[in-house]
């Protein structure tokens, strides 16, 4: 317990980190024949004061006298430092508090470039219906998050079978994630989350139309750390609307993540692309849970 004050509070920790003393103490020092008041006691469990602390002359314990008077016992758990999960969030946070490193690639991630499955007439026409929304709403100026995904990535989930797969697809999931050997606690809400009740296959972040990706990567990975699959990888995807990049992550020892190219609405055959990948992680879902 560390307590401060001629006459104070002091808060104690047991085993496992919880309160257990609450109180009223008194603390003198003698030094040289002298009896100080000291404003700073390190206590046990038992209410008594081991050391003094704050100034060298009183290091010698032997020098120490103390009168504690405790005046209650509580159990009550210790607080937990909170980080909201955001675009805030750093990779290097992410790193010193999980372990998390970036794989090799293409050794990390090739589900987004190999046995995609191919596209239909009236898929690849569906999307040039979504592209066309996109740019029309471009107009009145910057699209939102929530404009972003009604207008593309609603329509695309649609389109790749999500919304009648064996998976669930849910909005504004709460996630929770604990630092080892730390009092600190990760917690946030996720966009969409596609899983079923023991297993995620995908989480997805999105962005009003003018957000980096950049930015959006630690945030989506923070909460792909708090998927219960094991040693199954979580993928996640991050979009604004006109920019798309998947992210692989591998729950290993030290978990690994992995990107792809980010792929654009407007060039070439990338937004068919993304339609391909969501396509083959739907039917790789729907087999991981059947």
């Amino acid at each position: 317990m560390v307590g401060r004050g001629d006459r104070g509070w002091g808060v104690g920790r047991g085993d496992r980190g919880e309160l257990i003393f609450l109180g009223w103490w008194v603390t003198h020092a003698t030094l040289g024949g002298r009896s100080r008041r000291r404003g700073v006691g390190l206590c046990d469990r038992g209410g008594r004061v081991s050391k003094m602390g704050g100034d060298p002359r009183y290091d010698d314990d032997n020098s120490l006298s103390t009168n504690l008077i405790p005046l209650f016992i509580s159990s009550a758990p210790c607080p937990m430092q909170v980080q909201q999960i955001s675009s805030q969030i750093s990779l290097r946070a992410l790193h010193q508090d999980f372990g998390l490193v970036r794989a090799d690639q293409p050794v990390g991630f090739p589900e987004w470039q190999v046995d995609l499955p191919r596209l239909t007439d009236l898929e690849r026409s569906a999307l040039s219906h979504i592209r066309q929304n996109f740019m029309y709403q471009l107009e009145w100026g910057q699209l939102s998050e929530n404009l972003v995904k009604m207008v593309v990535l609603s329509p695309l989930l649609d389109l790749a079978g999500f919304y009648q797969s064996k998976l669930r697809v849910q909005d504004e999931a709460a996630v929770e994630l604990a630092v080892a050997d730390q009092e600190m606690l990760y917690r946030g809400k996720i966009d969409v989350l596609v899983c079923d009740e023991q297993f995620w296959i995908l989480v997805i972040e999105a962005k009003h139309a003018q957000f980096s990706l950049i930015n959006a990567i630690p945030q989506c990975l923070a909460y792909m750390l708090a998927s219960p699959n094991g040693e199954a990888p979580v993928y996640g995807l991050v979009t604004n609307g006109s920019n798309f990049r998947f992210i692989k992550l591998n729950n290993s020892r030290p978990p690994a993540y992995a990107l792809s190219d980010e792929l654009l609405f407007d060039r070439g055959d990338d937004f068919a692309h993304v339609l391909q990948v969501l396509k083959k992680l739907q039917v790789k879902g729907d087999k991981l849970i059947a």
